[in-house]
């Protein structure tokens, strides 16, 4: 993880950069020129102290890393240009104390991590491969569990036809799907022929114009009690989508 954070804290200063003097104003190095700070009067210098006093630290700190990025970006432009060893050493010696600071955060959020549990992300979405094997285990229990659960109150209804090419292989992925989750199906010739896996299907009697179906396989749930009808595919599909796809009842997927 620190490694990954370090990454991405030295690509965005490295790609995103906008500059003022060094952050901390302290040990700058011989290649910093800050004379004109220094030289400017007392009376002002003190009224500029006070502004920065007036600031909030978040405001500080963003003035801060904002110079410091753009600094790091004129310094890699100017050894781009120039790669003279001294105009490279500048840019790799920026880049030096900001990966010292970057690693510091690194190895803070990750005590951060240790010791407040509820502000790790992988708490309750596991990165680690052996971990990672068991929540997919819990959903797709719970997504088992919440199919079965349906069936008490949707069932299918299955539009095909048998010329259809797709209808004949989508037909077993259909049959499977409700024997698992035990989903009651009516299959609803629209040629009058039938499937060897749905031979006691039925002959449409318009209900596929009424819904608008012009074309098959297509997959139904529908609600006994409240009627409704919810479409779940209009074309062949794996079980894994279907079941994906029943999920979306539930407004879960």
């Amino acid at each position: 993880m620190i490694w990954r954070i370090n990454l991405v804290i030295s690509y965005w200063l490295t790609t995103s950069v906008q500059a003022i003097p060094f952050y901390d104003r302290h040990a700058e190095g011989w290649f910093w020129y800050q004379s004109e700070a220094w030289n400017q009067e007392p009376e002002i210098r003190k009224e500029k102290n006070s502004v920065e006093k007036a600031k909030s630290l978040e405001e500080r700190a963003s003035e801060t890393l904002a110079a410091y990025k753009k600094t790091l970006e004129q310094k890699l432009h100017l050894a781009l240009i120039n790669p003279t060893p001294q105009n490279v050493g500048q840019y790799m010696q920026l880049q030096k104390q900001m990966m010292e600071r970057s690693e510091r955060f690194s190895k803070t959020w990750q005590q951060i991590v240790l010791t407040q549990p509820e502000l790790n992300h992988e708490v309750k979405f596991p990165t680690a491969q052996y971990a990672r094997h068991v929540y997919e285990d819990q959903i797709r229990q719970k997504k088992e569990q919440t199919i079965r659960q349906l069936s008490k109150n949707f069932g299918l209804f299955y539009f095909f036809s048998g010329h259809c090419p797709y209808c004949h292989e989508f037909a077993p992925i259909v049959k499977m799907f409700a024997e698992k989750y035990h989903w009651e199906v009516m299959a609803i010739s629209l040629d009058g022929e039938n499937l060897d896996l749905f031979e006691k299907s039925q002959r449409d009697n318009g209900i596929a114009v009424a819904l608008g179906i012009q074309s098959v396989p297509v997959l139904i749930a529908y609600n006994a009690t409240t009627q409704e009808l919810v479409p779940l595919s209009y074309a062949l599909i794996s079980l894994d989508q279907l079941e994906d796809n029943v999920m979306a009842l539930r407004g879960e997927g």
